[in-house]
């Protein structure tokens, strides 16, 4: 048995509807589309995006899912990250790819005389329920840190035994693909782990070995009474060659220094500073590591010793490896890595109040301020996670669960 074919709209039966609707039809514009469903279906997904997001997209800019077959996946653009989720939606959205509005170049205005009504066919190539929305969110640096673990660089006279076949580096390219995270802010990352590019591959320098180096440059600028601010970066490979590879040097200049702003060499080579708070930091961590814990008193005399003349060493320059344990007697300074910690804010915080059963707002920041949004910094999330109290006028966060 045959079947009859579907019956298609003209132009009469659109007049009709205008005129059954009350509607003025030289008011109107003078195309009518015809809405039909479509012989097949497109396989899409819908995605809502931001302003700012569809502006990078119609400038060329690149923007990327990121994340194995593993990972909730997030869209970044070269600056931002975004976590992709569905959401639902009460109405189904229909995808009609050539629907023309008002503005559309072929509806012609019907304030044009001698203008008849044209009848368009549009086919309906999709039917959702579901699309993607995005929200801003925190890049993912967990992968990172077990990469830079596994890729660190030891010393240099292992290094030559050692082949690439013996454990997996990355370029740059290759940890983006990795990363679920920004261009830029894999970027801050690294330079904030001191991770860079060694032979090609972006590594970190294991501690000892890095702060053995670090000492070595910091000997010679004693010992050469050379200004903080007039490091000489040439004279430093020279003289150093034979105790730190040139790569090596040139990889410490470029995380704990910086060029000095208007001094050069005769030759017009810049001069480098040292990067304070980076020493500072490196040396402080080097006292801590072996003990873990420190006499507060005595660590800070013995920290300053430590580091060059003309750096001023203070504890805010420990944040996030370390923190003081105010309750103790006598009051220690405990060394405490963040890297270590869960990227998931709740298991964070948890696993503070396991080490320490109150914490200041000062203390506890450090720790908790990389996950912090623009809905939810800090304050909010101790509010949402932990439990305040006052006493003596300061401010403590402790576990909901108590202990």
């Amino acid at each position: 048995m045959s079947q009859e074919p579907l019956y298609q709209r003209t132009v009469e039966d659109s007049k009709i509807v205008i005129a059954h609707a009350k509607l003025d039809e030289d008011e109107l514009c003078p195309v009518t589309q015809a809405i039909y469903l479509g012989d097949t279906m497109k396989s899409l997904r819908l995605m809502e995006i931001p302003q700012n997001i569809l502006g990078e997209i119609k400038q060329g800019k690149r923007v990327l899912f990121r994340g194995s077959s593993d990972d909730t996946p997030v869209l970044c653009t070269q600056s931002q990250t975004f976590q992709v989720k569905e959401a639902e939606t009460s109405n189904s959205l229909n995808l009609i790819p050539g629907l023309m509005f008002p503005d559309h170049p072929h509806i012609v205005n019907k304030t044009e005389e001698g203008i008849d009504r044209k009848l368009v066919r549009q086919n309906i190539q999709g039917i959702y329920y579901t699309y993607l929305e995005l929200k801003p969110c925190k890049p993912r640096f967990t992968k990172l840190t077990s990469i830079l673990q596994e890729s660190t660089y030891v010393d240099h006279i292992l290094e030559n035994k050692l082949t690439k076949d013996t454990r997996k580096l990355y370029s740059m390219a290759e940890l983006m693909e990795e990363i679920q995270s920004s261009e830029k802010e894999l970027e801050e990352e690294l330079n904030n782990r001191n991770a860079g590019l060694i032979g090609g591959y972006i590594r970190t320098l294991e501690h000892d070995y890095n702060f053995r180096m670090i000492s070595h440059i910091l000997n010679l600028v004693d010992s050469n009474s050379w200004p903080l601010d007039q490091i000489d970066l040439t004279e430093t490979k020279i003289t150093l060659e034979e105790l730190v590879p040139v790569e090596i040097v040139e990889f410490l200049f470029q995380h704990y220094m910086v060029v000095s702003e208007g001094k050069t060499k005769e030759n017009g080579e810049p001069y480098y500073s040292l990067l304070e708070d980076k020493i500072c930091r490196l040396i402080g961590e080097a006292l801590l590591r072996p003990t873990e814990k420190f006499i507060l008193s005595e660590f800070l005399s013995v920290w300053q010793a430590s580091v060059p003349e003309g750096l001023t060493c203070n504890l805010k320059q420990l944040e996030g490896i370390a923190f003081v344990r105010h309750n103790s007697k006598p009051v220690v300074v405990q060394y405490y890595p963040e890297v270590n910690l869960s990227e998931d804010v709740k298991t964070r915080i948890d696993q503070l109040f396991q080490v320490q059963e109150r914490w200041t707002l000062d203390d506890i920041r450090p720790y908790i301020e990389c996950l912090a949004t623009e809905k939810l910094n800090v304050n909010a999330l101790l509010t949402k996670y932990a439990r305040a109290s006052n006493e003596g006028g300061t401010r403590y966060f402790s576990s909901r669960l108590g202990r």
